[in-house]
């Protein structure tokens, strides 16, 4: 896998490529660019809540979201348990490991 850093906006770079952010565990989703995201994915929310539940799925740990067209992959790093929680060098890693297994 290869990984080049480019600037400009993140939204408008072709759909061939992956998004990844950071989020809570509770998905308040309400802060930094998690809300950008929040807004150009509107069923992504409630689609990580569900999927959280059903899958019972615990953080540290990476979802993806596939957006309406499927065209576009978002990957939502789980690096915390609430949204007023810091992130620690270890889960950030873990899910940047699981988010390159998942490639």
């Amino acid at each position: 896998m290869t990984i080049v850093e480019q600037k400009g906006d993140l939204f408008l770079v072709d759909e061939k490529y992956a998004l990844a952010h950071c989020i809570s565990h509770d998905c308040a989703m309400g802060a930094g660019i998690a809300t950008a995201f929040r807004e150009k994915f509107p069923g992504m929310k409630s689609s990580l809540i569900r999927t959280l539940k059903t899958k019972q799925i615990n953080w540290p740990n990476t979802v993806i979201y596939r957006s309406r067209t499927k065209e576009r992959i978002v990957f939502n790093l789980i690096t915390k348990n609430k949204c007023w929680q810091k992130p620690t060098y270890k889960s950030i890693e873990t899910c940047i490991w699981q988010m390159a297994n998942m490639c």
